[in-house]
């Protein structure tokens, strides 16, 4: 028997939470056993963008802007663990401002603590639900180019410890 299989769920959930998404969800095929396990992963990480070694064509066909939204979109629908340690989207292509907010919808649905919104080549103007605005479990808020729309007039952030807006 290989080591692998030796290890316990709980720690192959630690490992894959050190891997990034897109990773995670493909690693997936590895094994019957993995293939629910990376719906447990509490880090839900999504990069838009390539890297300057990663600029062939293939590549950039790769993050056409439906990409990203089916991508997060069909992970947060077969996603099943009940806290989301860390919940972030690094956004380069247009993704609608509905999708978005769908998405933080779900991640504070599921108790987020630490939630990052970047958008990097342009600002984008995000609808964010209204309960966001009181979720007890946020604990690191980050936005950068991001233009939040309806802002209400109360809110509260009990657990709080750090945020940072970016324009």
């Amino acid at each position: 028997m290989d080591k692998i299989s030796q290890l316990s769920d709980d720690l192959l959930i630690k490992i894959l939470s050190l891997v990034p998404t897109k990773d995670v969800v493909a690693m997936s095929v590895v094994s019957k056993r993995w293939m629910s396990l990376w719906t447990l992963v509490p880090r839900l990480v999504f990069d838009d963008y390539s890297s300057e070694d990663d600029e062939d064509e293939e590549t950039n066909e790769n993050h056409h802007p439906r990409n990203l939204a089916q991508f997060v979109s069909g992970t947060l629908l077969l996603h099943k663990a009940a806290v989301l340690e860390c919940f972030h989207l690094n956004i380069a292509s247009e993704c609608s401002a509905s999708e978005i907010g769908l998405w933080v919808r779900i991640a504070v649905d599921r108790f987020v603590r630490d939630l990052k919104i970047s958008f990097y080549y342009a600002h984008g103007a995000v609808r964010l639900p209204s309960r966001l605005f009181r979720c007890e479990t946020i604990e690191t808020l980050e936005f950068n180019r991001v233009i939040v729309l309806e802002v209400p007039s109360r809110f509260s952030f009990r657990s709080l410890r750090s945020y940072a807006f970016c324009l």
